[in-house]
């Protein structure tokens, strides 16, 4: 019963630290976008 609740817990952290990273990788691509046209 303790198990499957931790274990519950952790798929929902991963989840949300994976959601977290894609939000990061997605600003971080925007932001070289926007400074590659700055630069130009």
């Amino acid at each position: 019963m303790v198990t499957s609740k931790l274990f519950a817990l952790w798929i929902a952290m991963s989840a949300l630290l994976r959601q977290q990273d894609i939000k990061l990788r997605e600003q971080a691509r925007q932001f070289e976008r926007e400074r590659g046209s700055l630069e130009r």
